[in-house]
C-alpha cells in the first residue's frame, strides 16, 4: 500500500500525469473540510509557540550570551547598518554568505545592537521552520506527516535546540532553504511539470542557498537527480517537449545564478577561491570520519548524547535512537517497495515523492564523511540539514502506521518526543558550555565585570584569545577592542591588529583566564618585565607592562669567534643577521642538543633574542641558557621551567626576547631539555644584547 495520502491516485506508470495530480489535489480539498483546517492553523501557530518557549528557555539559561563566532555576525550587522557596506561572506573566509548579517542589521535597527537582537535572526527562522515542515510533510505524504514533521521540528533534539538560536553565519537559515527547495520540487511534481514558474522559484532558492551556505548541496543533488530523472520521463511518454526541457534547464540555471550572485561576482573577481573549501580528505581521515559518523555524529544527531559531549544521555540511549529510528526508516522503505522499484527502472512517483527527500540523508552522510568537514563529527553542525529530512520521513511513517493502529502510531511518535525531550532536559538542560581559552578554563558567560575593570582602567585596546576578544568588542560596541592572543589564529577583522610590531605588541595589557595569567605572570618575572595585574570576574588583566629599566644594545657580530651545535649544519646560519636561514638539528628534538657560541674576549651580556624564524613548529620543548663565566664555571640565566611560560608569552612574535643581570662571559651555551618525536629544534637567528654604553 502507499503511503501517500489515499487521495493520491498514481498512474499505471508509477507518475502521476499533470491532469490527474490537479484532480487529486482538488479531491484532497474537498475531503479536507474546513474545520479541520482551521485546526490545523491553531495547531501550527501553539507549536510556532512552543519552538519559540523552549529556544527562549535555552536562551535564557545560557544568560542570552554568545560566542565570538556568533559575535562576528553581529558585527558585521553592526557595520552594515552603519553604512560601511555589505561583505559577501562571513568575515575572515571565502564562504558562508552573510544573509544572516544582513537580516541582523535589520533587527540592531528595531531593537538596537545587542546579543539578544543577534540571536532573534536564527530563532526566527527556527519558528518559521515550523509551518513550512508541516507544508512539506503534507505535500509529501498528508496531513498526518505534515503535524508530525512540525512537532518535530518545534521540539527536536538538543543539537537542533542550542544551533537554532546561533547566528553562526547560515546553519539554521540553510535548512529552511532546503525545506523550502524541497517543497516547491513536490509542488512541481505535483502540478504541471511544463510550468516554468516551479523551476524557476527552486533555481532561486537553491542558488541564495548555494550562497548563504555550501551546505545545500545535500539538497541540490537529489533534487537534481529527481527533477532530471521526471522530466526525461515527461519526454519519452510525450508529455513534455524537449524545447520545453531545456527552457526548463535554462531557466532553472539562470535564477540560480542570479539568486547567488554575490557568491560568483566575488569568486571570478578573485580566481574562485571560494572552491578552496571543497577539499576531500585522504583515506585514512575518511575510514576515522565514517567510523565518527556512526560512533559519534548520528547519536549526537538523533539525540542519544549531547553536542560537545562523549557521554550518552542514559545507558544504551544510541542502541535505543539507531533501533527506533533504523525500524520507522526501513518500515519507510518497505511501505514504498513498489515505488523504489518503479524508481529503479527510471520511474519517479510524482504524487508523493517521498524517496527525494529520503535521498538527502545518504547523500548528506557521504559528503561529510569524504569532506575535510568530516573531522568535525564531535560537534557535527555540518550535518544539520539532516533533520529536515529525517522528520518528514518520521511523519511519513507515522501516517502509514497510523492506518493501521492510531495507538501505536502515536506511542511511536511519544517515543521520539520523549528522546527529543530527555536529549533537551535530563539531569539539567542541555546548554552548551562557552568554548575553551586555556587548560581546560572557559569564556566567561557574562562580561560586566570586566568590561567594568577595563573602563575603570581606562583601557580600549587588550590582547586576548579570539573567543573572548570578539565577544569583547561586540558587546562594547567595538569601545574596546583587541589583538589575538594565541590560539585560535583566525584573524577576522585585520584593522584591529593596528599594524603593531612585535615591540609594541608585548606592552598592550592582557585579558587571560587564570591558568594563562599563571604563566604569563611566570614569563614576565623570569624576562625582569615589570607589570601590574588586576582580577576582574573570571579573568586576569595584565596591564602596565613596562619595558626593562636598563637600556641595553646588540652585542656587535665582531665579537662573536665562533659556534657549533649539535648536527652538521652550519652553526653561523643562526647568527648570520638573516631570519631566512637557520641552523637546525637535522633530527627530532631530544634532551642534550645544545648550541653554543664562543666570544672572542670576555665581554658583558645582559639579554639575549631568539628568532625561530620561518619555522614556528621548530622552536624548542624546553630550553636552557648558561653563561660560560671567565673562570670556566656555567651560570644558569634561563631554566628549563621558564622556558614554557616564555615560549607562550611571546610565540606569537616569532620569537623572544628576555633580559637578565648583566654578567661577563666568555660564550654562551644553549641546551634543548624537552622531547619531540618528529620536530627538528632550529634557530633562525640569535642576538645577544648588552649593556647600552652612555653617549658622552
Amino acid at each position: 500500500m502507499s503511503i501517500a495520502s489515499q487521495q493520491k491516485r498514481p498512474s499505471p506508470h508509477g507518475t502521476v500525469a499533470p491532469k490527474e495530480a490537479s484532480v487529486s489535489r482538488a479531491s484532497a480539498a474537498s475531503l479536507c473540510h474546513p474545520a479541520q483546517r482551521g485546526g490545523d492553523r491553531i495547531i501550527i501557530v501553539l507549536l510556532m509557540a512552543l519552538a519559540a518557549f523552549i529556544r527562549l528557555d535555552f536562551m535564557g539559561a545560557s544568560q542570552w550570551s554568545i560566542d565570538s563566532d556568533e559575535a562576528i555576525v553581529g558585527l558585521m550587522g553592526k557595520h552594515i547598518l552603519e553604512g560601511r557596506g555589505i561583505p559577501t561572506f562571513y568575515y575572515g573566509q571565502h564562504y558562508m554568505g552573510s544573509l544572516e548579517a544582513i537580516l541582523a542589521s535589520g533587527s540592531f535597527a528595531l531593537f538596537g545592537v545587542s546579543p539578544f537582537a543577534l540571536s532573534l535572526v536564527p530563532l526566527a527562522c527556527a519558528v518559521l521552520l515550523v509551518p513550512l515542515m508541516y507544508a512539506l510533510g503534507k505535500a509529501i505524504s498528508g496531513r498526518t506527516a505534515g503535524l508530525v514533521a512540525a512537532l518535530l521540528i518545534a521540539f527536536p533534539p538538543a543539537g537542533l535546540i542550542i544551533w537554532s538560536t546561533k547566528a553562526r553565519g547560515g546553519f539554521i537559515e540553510i535548512l529552511f532553504l532546503g525545506a523550502a527547495a524541497l517543497l516547491i520540487t513536490t509542488k512541481w511534481f505535483q502540478d504541471d511539470l511544463k510550468k516554468l514558474r516551479y523551476p524557476t522559484m527552486l533555481g532561486a532558492v537553491l542558488g541564495l542557498g548555494w550562497w548563504v551556505n555550501n551546505q545545500i548541496i545535500y539538497f541540490i543533488f537529489p533534487i537534481a537527480a529527481f527533477s532530471l530523472a521526471a522530466l526525461l520521463e515527461g519526454v519519452a511518454r510525450g508529455s513534455l517537449r524537449p524545447s520545453r526541457l531545456t527552457a526548463i534547464v535554462l531557466i532553472g540555471s539562470a535564477a540560480f545564478f542570479a539568486a547567488g550572485a554575490p557568491y560568483w561576482t566575488y569568486n571570478i573577481r578573485l580566481g574562485f577561491p571560494s572552491f578552496g573549501m571543497f577539499g576531500i580528505a585522504d583515506g585514512e581521515a575518511i575510514a576515522a570520519q565514517r567510523r565518527g559518523l556512526f560512533a559519534v555524529a548520528l547519536p549526537i544527531l538523533l539525540g542519544a548524547t549531547r553536542f560537545w559531549s562523549s557521554r550518552e544521555i542514559f545507558p544504551h540511549a544510541a542502541a535505543l535512537v539507531y533501533a527506533a529510528y533504523g525500524a520507522m526508516l526501513g518500515g519507510l522503505l518497505w511501505f514504498r517497495r513498489r515505488q523504489l522499484a518503479a524508481l529503479v527502472r527510471g520511474q519517479v512517483d510524482r504524487s508523493a515523492p517521498i524517496e527525494l527527500v529520503l535521498l538527502v540523508i545518504p547523500f548528506s552522510c557521504l559528503i561529510f564523511t569524504v569532506s575535510t568537514y568530516g573531522r568535525l563529527y564531535e560537534a557535527p553542525r555540518y550535518l544539520l540539514p539532516l533533520y529536515v529530512s529525517l522528520f518528514v520521513a518520521v511523519g511519513a511513517f507515522v501516517a502509514a502506521l497510523a492506518r493501521f493502529s492510531r495507538a501505536a502510531a502515536a506511542l511511536l511518535v511519544a517515543v521520539v518526543l520523549g528522546i527529543n525531550a530527555a536529549s533537551a532536559y535530563l539531569g539539567g538542560r542541555a546548554i552548551a558550555g562557552e568554548p575553551i581559552v586555556f587548560d581546560g578554563e572557559r569564556v566567561a558567560r557574562d562580561h560586566t565585570e570586566l568590561i567594568a575593570a577595563l573602563d575603570e582602567l581606562g583601557l580600549t585596546y587588550v590582547r586576548t584569545n579570539y573567543w573572548i576578544g570578539y565577544r569583547l568588542a561586540f558587546e562594547t560596541g567595538e569601545r574596546i577592542t583587541f589583538s589575538l592572543f594565541q590560539e585560535p589564529h583566525h584573524l577576522r577583522i585585520p584593522e584591529y591588529e593596528r599594524g603593531l610590531t612585535p615591540k609594541e605588541r608585548e606592552r598592550i595589557p592582557l585579558v587571560l583566564v587564570p591558568s594563562e595569567a599563571k604563566l604569563v605572570r611566570q614569563a614576565l618575572t623570569a624576562a625582569r618585565v615589570p607589570f601590574s595585574e588586576r582580577k576582574a570576574g573570571s579573568y586576569v588583566i595584565i596591564h602596565t607592562i613596562q619595558s626593562p629599566s636598563r637600556p641595553v644594545q646588540v652585542l656587535p657580530s665582531a665579537e662573536i669567534a665562533g659556534a657549533r651545535g649539535s648536527s652538521n649544519q652550519p652553526a653561523l646560519l643562526a647568527l648570520d643577521g638573516d631570519r631566512s636561514t637557520r641552523w637546525g638539528t637535522g633530527r627530532p628534538q631530544e634532551p642534550g642538543m645544545s648550541f653554543e657560541v664562543d666570544f672572542r674576549r670576555p665581554v658583558v651580556v645582559s639579554g639575549l633574542e631568539y628568532d625561530i624564524g620561518l619555522w614556528p613548529h621548530d622552536s624548542p620543548r624546553r630550553l636552557r641558557v648558561e653563561l660560560i663565566l671567565p673562570t670556566g664555571e656555567r651560570k644558569t640565566v634561563l631554566k628549563p621551567e621558564d622556558w614554557p611560560a616564555l615560549n607562550y608569552l611571546f610565540r606569537m612574535n616569532g620569537g623572544f626576547q628576555f633580559e637578565f643581570e648583566p654578567t661577563e662571559a666568555n660564550g654562551v651555551v644553549l641546551t634543548q631539555t624537552g622531547m619531540d618525536r618528529r620536530m627538528d629544534w632550529s634557530i633562525g637567528e640569535l642576538v645577544f644584547l648588552s649593556p647600552a654604553v652612555p653617549k658622552q
